[in-house]
């Protein structure tokens, strides 16, 4: 037992000993590894990386003084002239002293009222202002930054040449160096110091200014803050009603309260009203053609900017239409989008000059908008007389025109009488133009695309239903919802006529574009021109209706809190295990592969209609070009879409061990497939446009893939072949290295014909046709003498592919020579030795009628000899003789 104890004692020591080495390694691995990581690991710890090590900073040299000293001297005139005031900056300190005190007045101002009482225009008017108000403190902030950057940066560089001449200072005792030499180190520091503190000054003002400009961006903020909590309020009160019913409005009592009764005999509502609608068309008016002035005389070089804009497009449309009918061949004509974008020169040069108000007037108030949208109606009108029929461009055109009326009185949204009887013509005429519009026009218009016309149709439709609740709700006192219904209707469609029309002059130059002089460089754009406008117009109805629909929702309001809603949706995860997919990654991954494969699709295009018509490269190697740079971009697209859709690309060394594991199950044959593609690629054995024999199959091969080629039988079937077969299996290539074949035609004629006078017809009749090639030259073999013929064989070569009608022509023409000639083209003929028969057969075989012919007697059938009968006829009993083809 004692025994036993110091055993398990001594194993339980030893055991002890063995952890504590193990320890011991682990620590010293751990302390291994941080120290290699050092940066690493403080940058996990701290979430920042670690700063780098101050550099060391040596005393200048005495000899290396002078030499210092003039370097520096030149740095700091640089330094200097950053610290010197630049205009801007100036300007922009003036500008922004002068606005701050106007901004904030106008803050608190708009603040303190109830925006409750204040018309959806009037918070559209105010939320343009403030926005533009928004944008130029942000302008002025982002170049006060860009300033103080630079400052910053200086005085960094400056604090760096600074430190080895203060270092040498400190350091140097001023005995050890001459006088001259220490007065100047003390004038270069003070030099960069004054520069340094010139910097700061500088610094410090613009970092004071940056401040306050930062309290107005603030200021501006909370003022759209309210705005948008008014206008959502105003959105809530929608299908409420807001006012009183239009025929109380016009026959109640005025706003002074004084009834019917009251006033007696003479009381007038409609003279009121009237009076009220001429004072309320007045203000508005006044004040709309006021802030445009305003604005006007505020940006003078826009307005110039914008004419120099539309006088340049029209030289460049006149100038364009004087060349068109010379870009077309004589048997082309111009298309009709062509036609209807240089027809009307100045309209197009107008709708594009005016559909790019809105960038070039950025804060512009609303009137000017409104009247852009009115002068916008004229090219329109022009544009559209080619782009529809008669039935169509008559709705068309007064649609235009109640629009026009909607934008010129929009600014009258916000009186109470006058707007909501404009509001009730307005809508009265646009649901009378829709319904001509709809029930006029009932069959498909063929000026127009389909996916236009049932676009079109639908929104017809719709907007018909909108006009009509909108007259009820103003009749019923639901301004607002009234005033919106209207107003967003008539925008929807004019600008789906915008959208249209830019649309057709989009196509119109795309057909310009492609018949130019720009593109005759370019092959590809000119074989697949027919191709490109299709695609392009595809393009095109999906992108404008895509827009169109769009803007519907922003015209109305709503497309913030669908865009919301849609990305809370698209961006929600969906775990599965451990692992989570929204579909916003999906899509991500979907859009990345497919433009991959459209990449790919362009590179392949144009590398075969532009490169490989203009270099010379050895057959085969421009599809092997093609594939590798199909699959490459395929490959790499995937590998972004996995990015794009949150996937790690560490963990594709996961799936190549299953792929590793799955090849040795059962891809043994994918795999293999896959390398003999390669092999195929690049070695070459055989390439698209061969004719093969694989086995029992003929055929030309069109397409060779990584896994598997496609071979097309000259029975019309296409056969899918893998790859292995081309380089495990026997392949015959009739087309690798030529396109040449030879024809062997054997020919036996008669014996007792002149064999010299027989080759020389078979070779008269082989280079008599055109399609035997003359090298190598035909020739005529003699094979020998057979059963029943001489045989000759003439061997021609022709190209492969006009084998079969060679070797026709050849046999026709062989035949018919050879009869011209005389020369008989023998049968299989047969000699027959008959040793014995029976007496009737011979003389059937005979001609006899089966009696014995004359001569000797049936007694000498015993004559001495032992001969038969049958012999002394001459009719052998066995046959023995030879076919001879």
């Amino acid at each position: 037992m004692f025994q036993g104890r110091t055993l398990f004692g001594r194993v339980s020591t030893r055991s002890h000993r063995i952890g504590r080495l193990l320890i011991l390694v682990l620590l010293l691995a751990a302390q291994g590894a941080a120290a290699q990581s050092g940066t690493r690991t403080d940058e996990t710890a701290s979430g920042e990386p670690a700063p780098p090590p101050p550099a060391i900073v040596e005393p200048i040299s005495a000899t290396q003084i002078p030499i210092r000293a003039e370097s520096t001297r030149a740095a700091l005139r640089e330094f200097r002239r950053q610290a010197t005031p630049l205009a801007l900056v100036s300007q922009i300190i003036e500008q922004a002293d002068s606005a701050a005190t106007e901004i904030q007045n106008a803050a608190e101002k708009f603040l303190d009222q109830s925006l409750e009482d204040i018309s959806r225009r009037g918070l559209r008017t105010q939320a343009l202002k403030w926005g533009n108000s928004r944008s130029t403190v942000a302008g002025w902030q982002n170049a006060l930054s860009a300033r103080s950057s630079s400052l910053n940066d200086a005085r960094s560089r400056l604090a760096v040449l600074l430190e080895p001449w203060r270092k040498t200072w400190e350091e140097r005792k001023p005995e050890q160096l001459p006088k001259a030499v220490t007065d100047q180190i003390s004038a270069l520091i003070q030099e960069i110091t004054a520069v340094d503190d010139d910097l700061k000054g500088r610094l410090d003002l613009i970092l004071t200014q940056q401040s306050r400009l930062s309290q107005l961006a603030n200021l501006i903020e909370e003022v759209l803050d309210r705005i948008r909590d008014a206008d959502a309020v105003q959105r809530g009160r929608l299908l409420k009603l807001d006012s009183e019913t239009l025929w109380t409005a016009i026959f109640g009592p005025r706003e002074d309260g004084v009834s019917a009764e009251q006033e007696g005999a003479d009381y007038d509502p409609v003279g009121l009203a009237a009076e009220q609608v001429e004072t309320e068309l007045a203000a508005p008016l006044v004040s709309a053609l006021a802030s445009i002035r305003a604005y006007m005389a505020q940006n003078p070089d826009r307005v110039v900017a914008h004419v120099v804009l539309f006088l340049l497009l029209t030289a460049i449309l006149f100038y364009t239409r004087t060349r068109l009918h010379a870009w077309y061949r004589g048997d082309e004509t111009p298309s009709a989008d062509a036609l209807n974008l240089f027809t009307y020169p100045v309209a197009t040069a107008a709708f594009i000059a005016l559909f790019v108000t809105r960038f070039m007037y950025p804060g512009a108030p609303l009137a000017l908008i409104d009247v852009n949208r009115g002068l916008l109606a004229l090219p329109l009108l022009a544009l559209l007389r080619t782009a529809l029929d008669k039935r169509r461009r008559i709705g068309a055109y007064a649609l235009i025109a109640v629009f026009v009326i909607d934008s010129v009185t929009d600014s009258l949204a916000a009186a109470p009488l006058a707007g909501r009887l404009l509001q009730l013509l307005v809508a009265t005429l646009g649901l009378l133009t829709l319904v001509r519009a709809e029930f006029g026009t009932r069959t498909s218009v063929s000026g127009m695309r389909r996916t236009w016309n049932t676009a079109s149709r639908l929104v017809i439709r719709a907007a018909a239903v909108a006009l009509v609740v909108g007259i009820i709700a103003n009749f019923a006192g639901a301004v607002a919802l009234a005033f919106l219904l209207t107003d967003a209707t008539l925008q929807v469609l004019y600008v789906g006529l915008g959208i249209f029309v830019a649309a057709l002059l989009v196509r119109g130059l795309l057909d310009v574009f492609l018949r130019s002089p720009l593109t005759a460089a370019f092959r590809g754009l000119r074989n697949a021109g027919d191709q490109i406008r299709k695609t392009v117009n595809r393009l095109l109805d999906i992108a404008g209706i895509l827009v169109w629909l769009l803007a519907t929702l922003e015209i109305f309001g709503i497309f913030d809190p669908i865009w919301e809603a849609v990305s809370s949706a698209i961006s929600h995860d969906f775990a599965i295990g451990n692992f989570q997919i929204s579909i916003s990654d999906l899509l991500a991954f979907l859009i990345a592969l497919y433009l991959g494969v459209l990449i790919s699709r362009f590179l392949r295009f144009v590398l075969r209609e532009d490169v490989y018509p203009r270099m010379r490269l050895p057959r085969g190697v421009p599809s092997t070009i093609s594939m590798m740079v199909n699959y490459g971009v395929i490959t790499i697209a995937f590998l972004i879409a996995l990015a794009a859709a949150g996937f790690e690309l560490g963990r594709l060394a996961i799936i190549a061990g299953a792929l590793s594991v799955g090849i040795g199950f059962g891809l043994q044959a994918i795999v293999n497939n896959f390398v003999a593609g390669l092999i195929l690629a690049f070695e070459r054995p055989v390439q698209v446009g061969d004719t093969i024999e694989v086995g029992s199959l003929l055929g030309r091969v069109t397409r060779i893939g990584v896994r598997a080629s496609t071979m097309r039988t000259y029975d019309g079937s296409e056969v899918i072949v893998p790859n292995s077969e081309f380089i495990s299996s026997q392949v015959i290539n009739w087309t690798l290295s030529d396109v040449t074949k030879r024809q062997h035609l054997p020919v036996g004629v008669a014996y007792g014909s002149d064999p010299e006078e027989v080759i020389r017809i078979l070779l008269e009749v082989a280079r008599d046709n055109p399609l035997v090639l003359p090298e190598p030259e035909p020739f005529v073999i003699f094979h020998g003498f057979g059963d029943s013929s001489l045989n000759f064989e003439l061997r021609a070569w022709c190209a492969f592919n006009d084998g079969l009608t060679v070797l026709t022509q050849l046999n026709v023409g062989i035949n018919r020579a050879l009869a011209e000639h005389g020369i008989e083209i023998p049968f299989p003929q047969r000699d027959l030795h008959l040793r014995s028969v029976d007496a009737d057969a011979g003389h059937a075989l005979a001609g006899t009628g089966g009696r014995p012919p004359p001569g000797p007697s049936a007694a000498t059938s015993n004559a001495p000899g032992g001969e038969s009968p049958s012999k002394t006829q001459g009719y052998p009993a066995e046959a023995d003789g030879s076919d001879s083809a």
